[in-house]
């Protein structure tokens, strides 16, 4: 029995004694595991958020949709499946020069799911034997039938510093960029006329892009627009660009309205390239018929003398959305003036210099419209009339010459009967008034009549300075020169004593006023008398130079009254 008890009492002491070796060495295995764990966790943490990083570079950025403005929509992935396939394909590509291989894809599109190619052959990622950083985000995918929700899936793992060697040439500093530009002339075309389309390539990538490559000219849409026109390209140098490629697009099947050009660089994505979101570029142009009209007549002013060239400018504008192309004649203008009974017109002129004005341009132009006596009739019996000044652009009217029907109606617009504008201005003719004449001292105070006799009385010997005044009384400018003569009547005097001096007038505005002055010596006044009556007289326009409305108010005198020194 003791026997026996004591091998329980062994027995029982090696089983509790195993049991504390098992639980010191369970703790040290949770220490261990725990201490390894931690270290996991930190390094599995790092993974999601490169997980994450290469999400976000992927929605915001890569695979994010581009509109025909370069506006970038974020989270909205439109393509066909291929395309966006091959997006994500060279974001993988990316990730394997930066040191990391996995996947990315997209799930829930229509009909199933778009995944990128392991081009170069790069293991997956094993969760079984690696850890790997997962990330998921929603998206909207558009394949060009509307978006639907989506999610775009992510996961990476780190390569072996064999695996970064073998893959570090795939950084995106050592590889090709294309970008593309176009350009578009003109950019209004007419319906039926043709537009230059001008492409060129360049390499803004630190590698030269050795190997061929397509690229696209679409209409309206980048993806599925109609081709009109391809063109293969290759050896591209860093930094380099390719020869201008050039085409003609004609308009003739194209709606009215507004068009874009993409020029889809690298179409069957032949080149791996550092970003592959802006191989397109763009441009706008409008096709339709521009409208000219004269946006406003400005002449020099209101009233112009008879016989006075028609001055001013008027402004030309293409409110139409196509650009006013005309033939090699150029775009016209015509200046007319009118009245109920009769219009006179001008030459036509060009418009501008250039034989293009473009949609929402303007053109001033100047123009001088001769009015000779005769071509512009004064009616009879009238001093002055109204008439009605109109500015023409591509003349259509009927008052156009016969001379000058080669000119008319050149141009096709969105309207014909919107061409003019007039406004309307005075012809007349002026007044020439002989209005006062006037004498002063030598200190220069006016010498008076006297209220007895209303005659202006005087010293001989003495000098007196006469002063010749003359207005002209209408709103029209006299435009011809014309004398004016001053003249004392005096057919005994002579010398400083002989008032006789006639002035050269080249221009007077109208409504205005002159003075004339004349140094004059008053002359004596004899033995056999105690005074001298003398007429000094004014006459203007002597000749009838000037074309006026009264010509009886052009001369007048005053009478002086001549006295001897000390009255006696």
């Amino acid at each position: 029995m003791r026997n026996s008890k004591k091998g329980q009492v062994f027995t029982l002491d090696v089983f509790l004694a195993v049991i504390g070796i098992v639980i010191v060495l369970s703790y040290a295995s949770m220490w261990y595991q725990q201490a390894f764990s931690g270290a996991g966790r930190i390094e599995q943490m790092k993974l999601d958020q490169i997980a994450q990083d290469v999400a976000q570079v992927a929605v915001k950025e890569n695979l994010a949709y581009h509109d025909e403005y370069g506006n970038r929509h974020p989270n909205l992935i439109k393509g066909t499946p291929d395309e966006v396939k091959k997006k994500i394909s060279d974001t993988m590509t990316q990730m394997l020069g930066s040191g990391y291989a996995g996947e990315i894809g997209i799930i829930g599109v229509k009909g199933g799911s778009i995944k990128g190619t392991n081009q170069f052959h790069v293991r997956s990622c094993d969760p079984s034997k690696e850890l790997v950083g997962v990330t998921r985000r929603l998206v909207y995918y558009d394949d060009g039938t509307g978006a639907v929700p989506a999610v775009l899936f992510v996961s990476v793992c780190p390569l072996s510093e064999e695996e970064q060697a073998q893959y570090s040439g795939l950084n995106p500093s050592n590889m090709p960029n294309l970008i593309a530009s176009i350009s578009i002339d003109p950019q209004n075309p007419v319906p039926g006329s043709e537009v230059k389309v001008t492409v060129t390539i360049s390499n803004t990538g630190a590698q030269s892009a050795d190997q061929q490559f397509r690229a696209d000219l679409r209409l309206d849409d980048s993806v599925t627009g109609e081709i009109i026109g391809s063109r293969t390209f290759s050896d591209i140098p860093a930094g380099g660009q390719s020869s201008p490629w050039t085409l003609t697009l004609s308009t003739t099947e194209l709606s009215e309205g507004s068009h874009i050009l993409y020029a889809v660089v690298d179409a069957e994505n032949t080149v791996t390239e550092t970003t592959e979101t802006d191989n397109i570029a763009h441009a706008v142009f409008t096709v339709g018929y521009p409208d000219l009209i004269v946006l406003s007549i400005n002449p020099d002013k209101e009233y112009f003398t008879y016989g006075e060239d028609i001055t001013g400018k008027y402004t030309v504008k293409n409110v139409g959305v196509g650009d006013a192309v005309a033939s090699d004649k150029g775009i016209y203008s015509y200046l007319t003036v009118s009245t109920e009974d009769w219009s006179v017109g001008s030459v036509p002129e060009f418009l501008s210099a250039y034989e293009t004005l473009a949609s929402a341009e303007t053109a001033t132009k100047n123009f001088n419209l001769k009015n000779t006596y005769a071509l512009i009739p004064l009616p009879e019996g009238t001093s002055e009339f109204e008439a009605t000044l109109t500015a023409e652009v591509d003349p259509y009217s009927s008052d156009l010459s016969d001379t000058y029907l080669w000119v008319k109606n050149m141009l096709t617009e969105e309207k014909e009967d919107n061409n003019m504008l007039s406004t309307g201005i005075h012809i007349g003719l002026p007044n020439i008034k002989a209005e006062e004449i006037k004498l002063y001292d030598s200190e220069g105070r006016e010498i008076p009549s006297d209220p007895d006799d209303s005659m202006i009385h005087v010293i001989e010997g003495q000098t007196i300075t006469v002063k010749a005044i003359i207005t002209n009384t209408r709103n029209y400018d006299v435009i011809d020169p014309f004398s004016v003569h001053l003249l004392s009547e005096d057919s005994t005097a002579a010398g400083p004593a002989l008032l006789d001096k006639t002035f050269s007038i080249q221009r007077m505005d109208a409504n205005s006023e002159k003075e004339l002055e004349a140094e004059w010596t008053v002359p004596a006044v004899g033995q056999d008398s105690s005074t001298k009556l003398i007429r000094l007289a004014m006459s203007t326009d002597n000749y009838y130079e000037v074309r006026e409305t009264d010509e009886d108010d052009n001369g007048l005198y005053v009478e002086v009254v001549v006295e001897k020194v000390g009255g006696g």
